[in-house]
């Protein structure tokens, strides 16, 4: 069994090794020098496909409209990674 954060066998692995990187790169620029602890993605959600839950990229889109006062936020979900193009499955 794999571990929660594990991409299945047919996705990527950027969910996982972008914030990683991006720590070690960010730590060794003299601006930060090592003060970070954690990198994270903001708005990675949970999406259903096929009856199976699955971890993706995702975005809030904001809809102003007349019938609110307030915009309606919705969750947009990549179909792919956006940093290494693989298809979401």
């Amino acid at each position: 069994m794999s571990h929660k954060n594990e991409p299945t066998q047919d996705s990527c692995r950027c969910l996982i090794d972008v914030p990683i990187d991006l720590l070690t790169r960010l730590n060794k620029d003299k601006q930060f020098n090592g003060a970070i602890t954690k990198v994270r993605f903001k708005d990675v959600g949970w999406s259903t496909v096929n009856w199976q839950i699955k971890q993706r990229l995702s975005t809030r889109l904001e809809l102003d409209m007349t019938t609110r006062k307030t915009p309606k936020r919705i969750p947009l979900y990549f179909k792919f990674c956006p940093f290494c193009g693989v298809e979401y499955n």
